[in-house]
């Protein structure tokens, strides 16, 4: 009985520990993709990273207000993904995001943002990441 509960323990760790789905690859990371950020006049993009998730791509990010900007923003992201060869494969975007102003000695005022595009095939990918005011169709 002690072996059987023992064994069943070991898997279960197992399991927690790595998974039983496939981890992200980073595609930004090995070559696989590169990202062009287009962050706007109120909003900076800091940093933004492609993976391949099973059969989908999801891009992380986050942006924040530039130094001594006042007052939240409403925004989303947009991403437009390419092949090697320029050729439009998938867009996809955030939800609306409200970005708070910057305010010295509060910490840090980022903000996260992702975009899951389904069925996109890992290939070498050019991904166009851009800030958009306001919600989708709204204009600024």
């Amino acid at each position: 009985m002690n072996k059987t509960f023992l064994l069943v323990c070991i898997i279960a760790a197992m399991f927690f520990f790595c998974g039983c789905a496939a981890k992200r690859v980073n595609l930004t990371e090995n070559g696989m993709a590169t990202i062009n950020r287009s962050s706007s006049e109120n909003v900076i993009i800091r940093w933004a990273d492609a993976y391949q998730d099973g059969n989908d791509l999801l891009i992380e990010g986050v942006i924040e207000r530039p130094l001594f900007s006042t007052g939240p923003l409403k925004v989303h992201i947009d991403a437009t993904i390419f092949s090697a060869d320029e050729i439009k494969l998938r867009e996809g975007s955030t939800e609306v995001i409200y970005v708070p102003g910057h305010k010295i000695g509060k910490g840090v005022s980022w903000e996260r943002f992702s975009i899951r595009i389904p069925e996109v095939q890992p290939q070498r990918l050019k991904i166009e990441v851009a800030v958009k005011p306001g919600e989708h169709g709204e204009m600024g």
